[in-house]
C-alpha cells in the first residue's frame, strides 16, 4: 500500500487533485485521493465530512459512518450543535436504513432541547425500516419515540404494526389497548379496526 506512505507525500498537492476530481464526477478519485490525506491525518473532522458521502455513494457503509461520527463529534465538542445536526442529516438522507444515524439525531435534538424534533426523526427513522430484518431496529426507534409522546396516535398505531409483525401480539395489543383509552372519535375507530384486524392474525 505504498499510496498510503509518507514518501512523495505532498498534502497541498493531494488535495487539489481531489478537489478537481470532485469538479469532474470523478468519485472514486476524489475519494482514494481524500483518504490518502486521512490516512495521516484520521480525526481531520473536515476531510471526514468530506468524504463520507462518497463513501456512502460507494456502497461503504460502515465506513461512512465512522466518518459521519468523527465530524459530528469535533462539532458537538466544540459546541456547534446545529451543525452537527446537519451533519446527521445528510447521513439520513444517504444513509436512511442506518439506525445509529437517527438514534444519534435524536441525541442531538434532546441536547440543544427539542424534544419534539428527536421524535419526529425517531419516527421517519422507523419508517424506513420497512424489511423484516429491520423491524427489530424500527420498533427501538419506534418505543423511544413513545416514551417522548406516548399518546402519539401514528406513533402508537406504527408500533403496534411493528409489533404485531414481529409476532409480538401481546404487547401489540397492550399498545391498542392503551390507546383505547384516550383517543375519540375516528382514531378511536381505527384502534378498534386495529384491534379486530390483530385478532384476526391480518395485521
Amino acid at each position: 500500500m505504498a499510496i498510503f506512505g509518507s514518501k512523495g507525500y505532498d498534502r497541498t498537492r493531494i488535495l487539489g487533485d481531489a478537489a478537481r476530481a470532485l469538479k469532474k464526477g470523478r468519485l472514486g478519485k476524489a475519494l482514494e485521493l481524500y483518504e490518502r490525506v486521512l490516512h495521516h491525518e484520521p480525526n481531520n473532522a473536515d476531510l471526514r465530512r468530506r468524504t463520507a458521502p462518497l463513501l456512502a455513494a460507494s456502497g461503504r457503509t460502515e465506513d461512512a459512518l465512522v466518518s459521519y461520527r468523527i465530524a459530528a463529534a469535533s462539532l458537538v465538542q466544540r459546541g456547534f450543535f446545529d451543525h452537527a445536526v446537519g451533519v446527521y442529516r445528510e447521513a439520513a438522507q444517504r444513509l436512511p436504513r442506518q439506525r445509529e444515524v437517527w438514534e444519534q439525531l435524536a441525541d442531538l435534538h434532546m441536547r440543544r432541547g427539542k424534544p419534539a424534533d428527536a421524535h419526529r426523526d425517531l419516527l421517519a427513522g422507523a419508517r424506513h425500516l420497512r424489511g423484516r430484518r429491520e423491524r427489530t431496529d424500527a420498533i427501538a426507534l419506534l418505543i423511544r419515540a413513545r416514551k417522548l409522546e406516548p399518546r402519539h396516535p401514528e406513533t402508537c398505531f406504527e408500533l403496534a404494526r411493528a409489533l404485531a409483525r414481529d409476532g409480538a401480539k401481546r404487547h401489540a395489543a397492550s399498545v391498542l389497548s392503551e390507546m383505547a383509552t384516550w383517543t375519540r372519535g375516528s382514531t378511536r375507530r381505527r384502534v378498534r379496526l386495529r384491534q379486530l384486524r390483530l385478532a384476526l392474525l391480518r395485521f
